[in-house]
């Protein structure tokens, strides 16, 4: 591989799928990725945007980049969700742009159409869908992959708006690979639907809509600490607090979190510092909801499929 060459590893199906940077067209996404790497994530794909398979990551990024209409091979950041997405088929209903980074090398289609294909039929067209891991590397990346993150001492006192990023990103740590025993507790219980669409909708509101955006505006000129915070328990917590309600629903850390994240908005004296702590709480809610995302029934199945613990 040469200095400009992205892969993407899947030892379950023995694919490998080699990308170009878009260097020349989008330097300041392709930095952030190259930061990321080496990353072990885990594959998904999705409902209603035509053929396309996503990894999460933990990449924060709002601006325009290299915006695009998908086509066969495209690699790109979806921002909302921080995750990478990669185009199997030029059929997509969808025609919102993208923020294209990187093409999967011609020689490479066939592997990336045969890859999407089982992802689909892996994770959505199966009652009992499965967790497909994926590596991400770059040409200059060691071979072992990892998800490092930013380690501020756990020495602080509880108080401190660094004791509670260190918190979320323990959180992260978590659940970033392994699926959650909340979520396997779920099938266990045979969780109602309502239960299930609003552990769903709330996590898709909080994470890709309220907190990517919440960062997005906290890097306007005119915005202000003080008002950035007010947004924030407004969308948040008041008057209906969303960390407790997710926690009735059946995750009961959110409470910590929520209350740890809540703690720590009055200490903070920037919007560096909001930002700080803001991203690795938005990382958090997204990834949760991508596992929600795996065994949420979204439509498709019939009532002999409902997925059970017994056959995970």
């Amino acid at each position: 591989m040469d200095a400009a060459t992205l892969r993407f590893d899947v030892p379950e199906y023995d694919l490998s799928l080699r990308a170009r940077f878009l260097t020349d067209r989008n330097p300041a996404l392709v930095e952030k990725v190259l930061a990321e790497l080496p990353l072990q994530t885990v594959l998904h794909h999705v409902l209603f945007s035509g053929r396309a398979i996503y990894m999460p990551t933990r990449i924060i990024d709002s601006e325009p980049g290299n915006m695009v209409t998908r086509r066969l091979g495209d690699v790109y950041l979806y921002q909302p969700s921080a995750q990478i997405c990669i185009t199997y088929n030029d059929k997509t209903p969808e025609s919102a742009p993208v923020n294209k980074f990187a093409e999967i090398h011609t020689d490479d289609l066939p592997a990336l159409i045969r890859l999407g294909e089982l992802v689909r039929d892996h994770t959505v067209t199966r009652a009992q869908r499965k967790v497909i891991k994926i590596g991400i590397r770059s040409s200059s990346s060691p071979v072992e992959v990892s998800s490092p993150i930013v380690q501020f001492g756990k020495d602080l006192p509880s108080d401190h708006w660094r004791h509670a990023v260190n918190r979320i990103n323990d959180e992260v740590d978590r659940v970033w690979l392994n699926e959650p025993q909340e979520v396997l507790e779920l099938i266990q219980a045979d969780t109602s639907p309502a239960t299930m669409f609003f552990m769903n909708s709330y996590l898709l509101q909080d994470g890709p809509n309220i907190g990517s955006k919440l960062l997005t505006v906290s890097t306007d000129s005119d915005m202000t600490l003080p008002f950035i915070v007010r947004l924030t328990k407004s969308f948040l917590t008041e008057p209906f607090d969303h960390f407790l309600f997710l926690s009735d629903l059946g995750f009961p850390k959110m409470k910590e979190i929520g209350e740890a994240y809540m703690n720590a908005l009055p200490t903070l004296q920037s919007l560096d510092e909001y930002r700080q702590l803001t991203a690795p709480l938005v990382i958090l809610l997204n990834r949760m909801q991508k596992w929600m995302h795996l065994i949420y029934d979204h439509g498709g199945l019939t009532p002999g499929e409902k997925i059970r613990l017994s056959s995970r």
